[in-house]
């Protein structure tokens, strides 16, 4: 293939790579979800249950184009309903989670509160580790601080 994703270049046969974080759990990120349009979409329907194009489109910032790109995916991997219901001359598209996109999204989350909750204790073991602080640096590892102010030429010091 010739794109690159998040985690590695496949052009010119480099290998991808994978965190170790997410090693175990890759399978459950769904790439489908995991991009952030299509992540924020899903959240905003799961707690509103259905939305109107414009209104996703408004709450994205996202162009007729895009959004139109990213219902079609969504649409295609059974986790959103599209519906296009014409009235007064005017076509109006309504979006819905289906049953499956829900269970889907839900399992998706579980998913990724593991991973944070591992990246959360890979940071405190490494917080509590020896010789790590959050403390500020000490005053000798600090840069000095100039005990004089340089002036320009021709403007005097204050």
């Amino acid at each position: 293939m010739s794109q690159k994703d998040s985690w590695g270049d496949r052009r010119n046969g480099a290998q991808e790579t994978t965190p170790p974080l997410l090693a175990s759990s890759r399978s459950g990120l769904s790439k489908i979800i995991h991009e952030r349009s299509r992540l924020a979409l899903l959240a905003y329907l799961a707690v509103r249950g259905s939305a109107s194009f414009a209104q996703i489109k408004g709450m994205l910032s996202l162009s007729d184009g895009n959004l139109a790109t990213h219902l079609r995916v969504l649409e295609n991997a059974g986790f959103v309903q599209v519906r296009k219901e014409t009235g007064n001359r005017r076509r109006k598209t309504t979006v819905a989670m289906t049953l499956e996109g829900k269970s889907r999204f839900g399992a998706y989350l579980d998913e990724l509160e593991t991973v944070i909750l591992r990246a959360r204790s890979g940071l405190s073991a490494t917080r509590d580790a020896p010789g790590s602080s959050d403390e500020a640096p000490s005053a000798a590892t600090e840069l000095p601080v100039p005990t004089t102010t340089p002036t320009q030429p021709g403007r005097n010091a204050p």
